[in-house]
């Protein structure tokens, strides 16, 4: 079953070897991008390694990589061992800033189009934009971003994107991540690029040959098997999504934090700060809620919450993440969690 499980013919049975298709065709779909740029596979760190392996190219005028301020840690570690496995000292080598800050000897950007802590959702497209003016390649950690906002990861010319799916995306612990990378890269031609079998030509894959015959594009950086189960899930989930469609979970998303703010303006006055952007077009579903201590202590907060099945985010020593889900959340939850807090 091992084996003859790649070739089930006939429903129920899916056959294993084809089982990502559906599935990239639909996270494609929900990224912006096309069908042959995307793959789901691994999780979202492991496929941040496998593209800093075929995008960063250092030469000594040109080997800095550009991560923005406080991302978030599993980011900061890749681009570290990144950079210490082509000799450089990460203190030299990392640089951390906005946009802004890309010189000509930064190699490659690697910024979130959401940011995990404060919930901002980055200009992709003008980071993009700068980044290549400059000469480097424009990665993003789209793990806050996928199935929050609406994304254009082709035609916003983006290098190449990671991102995981047991968050928005609602695919369920350990699902597999996604990868994306721009058509008009030769993959192929990526001396860097790390290879498995799995990355191989369908044609010739099971004919065991010695000599590597790449899919095309991103496809060709897979390795190994894809995980049935994970796999099933993942495409359950995006079947929920492209059928409802990105621009009204958008659009729902935005009705609920806008009302959410309103009413913990009402409710707390001026007991919070809000870290999360006022401008809904720079922001997704989550606003990070700053409360100072002692007057508030958010573990106190957040079991408060926990008691009424009020599910919240704390970031020590004092935020706390909200995020309604609008595939499932209502006015009428928003209500609920606000009169909670207040108490």
């Amino acid at each position: 079953m091992g084996v003859e499980g790649h070739f089930l013919q006939g429903p129920p049975s899916v056959p294993w070897w084809t089982i990502e298709d559906e599935t990239r065709s639909m996270m494609a779909e929900i990224v912006g991008a096309r069908e042959d740029e995307v793959v789901c596979m691994n999780s979202l760190t492991v496929n941040l390694h496998l593209l800093l392996a075929a995008f960063y190219r250092p030469t000594p005028e040109r080997f800095k990589i550009l991560i923005e301020p406080n991302a978030f840690p599993s980011d900061e570690y890749a681009v570290q061992s990144c950079a210490k496995h082509h000799g450089y000292d990460p203190d030299v080598a990392i640089v951390r800033g906005d946009a802004g800050a890309i010189g000509d000897d930064v190699a490659v950007v690697l910024i979130s189009a959401v940011q995990y802590y404060t919930g901002e959702f980055f200009d992709v497209r003008a980071v993009a934009a700068r980044a290549r003016a400059r000469g480097a390649v424009a990665g993003f950690d789209l793990a806050h971003a996928v199935g929050n906002v609406e994304l254009h990861l082709h035609d916003d010319d983006v290098d190449f994107a990671v991102w995981c799916s047991y968050k928005y995306l609602n695919a369920g612990p350990g699902g597999l991540a996604g990868a994306f990378v721009h058509s008009r890269h030769d993959v192929e031609a990526m001396d860097g690029a790390l290879r498995g079998w799995w990355g191989n030509a369908r044609s010739s894959r099971f004919e065991m040959r010695p000599t590597f015959d790449p899919q095309p594009g991103v496809a060709g950086l897979q390795l190994s098997n894809p995980p049935t189960i994970p796999m099933l899930a993942l495409r359950d989930a995006l079947q929920i999504h492209v059928k409802v469609g990105m621009p009204k979970i958008r659009a729902k998303s935005r009705e609920l934090t806008a009302r959410l703010e309103t009413l913990l303006r009402q409710a707390l006055g001026d007991n919070f700060a809000m870290l999360t952007p006022e401008d809904p077009n720079k922001r997704g579903a989550q606003l990070s809620l700053l409360f100072e201590p002692p007057d508030f202590d958010v573990d106190a907060i957040h079991d408060h919450l926990r008691k009424h099945h009020i599910f919240v985010d704390v970031r020590r020593p004092n935020v706390i993440r909200v995020a309604p889900a609008p595939l499932y959340n209502t006015l009428d939850d928003i209500q609920t969690f606000v009169s909670r807090l207040e108490e």
